[in-house]
């Protein structure tokens, strides 16, 4: 949880605190439920001070941090690609933007898009389909757009800038053992297991078509535009994420071999409590993982909030545990509600754990080419935009994910 997170929920307990009626009936019950939840809001808002401090003592200079940076491997989810390519050499990219970019191209307007002028004027190269291409750092903004928007990303994911079509990275197939032994004594070699992951750059592509007179007479097209385009990739980039095959694609946590997987039976089941999030969580915590985050489709959320009591005509809702409350829930409408569970066509999957143990390969930039004489946009004084984005999804610590499958 992030720290105005944690205030927004200890706020909401310290409030309900207050209204607690002590004479009503479970009264008791609540309280401590609600004193055992601020206890672990504490302990979090104390590893995060924990970081506010290192981060202070950290007396590296700008030059040292920017040198980091070139040297990282993988990027956390704060930190950008733009700014990761320019401190390995690469142009600039503060304060451009990508929209301005294609409406000065379409338009010839420039007011206000100087940078982006200039980046136009250097492009020499020209596309496949009688366009031209968008220059690096100004894909590197999108790509980094992209990011921000899609749910695997905020759930923790990392990212891994490959600079070939295909790399490999290390994983833990399973944990070393550590051996008490006595002196002189021969130590026990530990059943741990290491293994190599391939990734390989899958392309995940988009088409837009637009008039040419919405770009030269809607104000805020260029902002339209990037939402758009970046929405699309970053919806795709989930999907594959979590229900990847693996066949010539990505493989995603719902096909991922390893993974913690609690089920609601044969033919699926309605949630009536927390259960089945707590068995899930209990099975990652076994692997020595720490469920952190839970992504669900928008009707699983719901149908949690509705959860009553279940006694006879009680309407009173149901509290959900401290532990599930910790949890960062993050809604998508890239998980299904339509998927295969024995008898029924419409389960769905909740997903959890630590995804930090999980990375978005990406090749480096978006091949982005725009084109108005590409197919019949010509004729219809219109533009194509296509974008390629080619990416992976790599999994260290299968065992510190999971799923729950089968909800209704």
């Amino acid at each position: 949880m992030k720290r105005h997170e944690i205030k927004a929920r200890r706020d909401a307990i310290q409030a309900e605190l207050r209204q607690l009626d002590p004479t009503a009936e479970n009264a008791e019950t609540r309280m401590a439920e609600l004193e055992t939840e601020l206890g672990t809001l504490a302990t979090r808002a104390k590893h995060l001070d924990m970081l506010d401090q290192l981060d202070a003592t950290n007396d590296a200079t700008p030059a040292e941090r920017r040198d980091s940076l070139a040297d990282a491997t993988m990027l956390a989810p704060e930190q950008r690609m733009a700014a990761w390519a320019e401190a390995r050499g690469g142009q600039s990219s503060e304060g451009l933007s990508f929209g301005r970019y294609v409406a000065g191209s379409l338009t010839g307007r420039w007011q206000g898009a100087e940078r982006e002028r200039e980046l136009r004027t250097m492009a020499s190269t020209s596309g496949a389909t009688g366009g031209f291409l968008v220059p690096e750092p100004l894909s590197n903004v999108l790509i980094d757009l992209v990011r921000n928007r899609a749910v695997f990303v905020q759930a923790g994911a990392r990212t891994i800038p490959m600079a070939s079509s295909s790399q490999r990275v290390p994983m833990v197939a399973s944990d070393p053992t550590a051996y008490l032994r006595g002196e002189g004594q021969e130590i026990t070699e530990s059943d741990a297991s290491f293994a190599a992951y391939n990734l390989h750059a899958y392309s995940i592509a988009a088409l837009l078509r637009f008039n040419n007179e919405l770009a030269e007479d809607a104000p805020g097209f260029d902002a339209m535009l990037t939402s758009a385009l970046s929405s699309t990739l970053a919806l795709k980039l989930d999907a594959l994420s979590l229900y990847g095959t693996g066949a010539s694609q990505p493989i995603g946590l719902r096909n991922l071999t390893g993974a913690a997987e609690e089920t609601m039976g044969g033919n699926g089941a309605a949630l009536t409590n927390y259960d089945p999030f707590l068995t899930l969580m209990q099975t990652i915590e076994e692997a020595n993982g720490m469920a952190t985050v839970a992504i669900m489709a928008p009707r699983t959320r719901t149908k949690l909030a509705k959860l009553v009591t279940g006694i006879s005509g009680d309407l009173t809702k149901l509290t959900p545990p401290a532990d599930f409350t910790a949890l960062r829930r993050l809604v998508s409408n890239q998980v299904s509600i339509t998927e295969t569970q024995g008898s029924s066509g419409v389960a769905s999957t909740a997903f959890m754990g630590d995804f930090t143990q999980c990375a978005v390969a990406l090749r480096q930039g978006i091949t982005i080419e725009m084109s108005r004489v590409a197919d019949d946009a010509f004729s219809k004084n219109q533009t194509l935009i296509r974008a390629i984005m080619r990416a992976d999804i790599a999994w260290f610590r299968p065992a510190h994910v999971g799923r729950l499958i089968g909800v209704l």
